[in-house]
């Protein structure tokens, strides 16, 4: 079993890696905002040991060349700490983090969305990531950008006839994101009919499932009794 199971991982490293040579996939999370619903810091909340956006980058650092994290309220301290807990993980962990501030994150997630697009490292593809999504198997990553297809823009996992998060964004989206008002969402982006979208139907109900209020976190602990 044991020889199965490192023949598996050893089989989807070597898929990662000829995605890899083939399109550039940088990661994007977006950890600026205030948590009001939740009242507590959400990026620096514990998850099953590790803070939401720790969990988070250490499941996405094996598929993306970079991982872009868009900061504001509580910037220098998410810095601070997420690096020193990555570096006691993984000495080579903290230089593959882009830190971008967005002084305008009180204006609302797209704000920070447009700062991390027009500040990340050009890549073919973004993986876009909310920060409170810590619970998504390491699985699902290494799945889900085999699903990278060059005759979409907008890739988007769906579980159960749902669409669920993360999301690829290839360069027509980011541009459309760089030059759309302040005040539009990635809503309007998505339903743009020239976008051309692609679904991938997972077993992964995760992709579903955020964190946004003390509520969720105790949902979470009575389903996994």
């Amino acid at each position: 079993m044991e020889s199965s199971a490192k023949s598996k991982k050893s089989a989807g490293m070597e898929r990662i890696s000829e995605i890899k040579k083939t399109a550039k996939i940088n990661g994007l999370i977006i950890s600026a905002g205030l948590s009001g619903r939740m009242k507590q810091f959400k990026p620096l909340m514990d998850f099953e040991g590790l803070p939401f956006i720790v969990q988070i980058i250490k499941k996405m650092s094996p598929v993306c060349s970079i991982v872009n994290i868009v900061t504001g309220h509580l910037a220098d301290e998410l810095q601070r700490t997420t690096e020193n807990i990555l570096e006691q993980m993984d000495s080579q962990l903290p230089a593959k983090i882009n830190w971008i501030y967005n002084p305008n994150y009180k204006k609302g997630m797209f704000t920070s969305l447009q700062s991390g697009v027009k500040e990340a490292e050009k890549c073919d593809w973004l993986l876009y990531h909310f920060v409170d999504q810590p619970g998504i198997p390491d699985t699902f990553y290494t799945d889900f950008i085999r699903e990278a297809d060059d005759r979409f823009d907008w890739i988007q996992p769906e579980y159960r006839g749902k669409h669920g998060h993360p999301v690829l964004l290839n360069n027509f989206v980011m541009d459309k994101i760089i030059t759309a008002n302040e005040d539009e969402n990635l809503n309007i982006i998505c339903n743009m009919k020239n976008i051309r979208k692609k679904y991938y139907n997972c077993n992964y109900a995760q992709v579903l499932q955020d964190f946004d209020t003390p509520q969720d976190i105790v949902n979470f602990k009575l389903s996994e009794l």
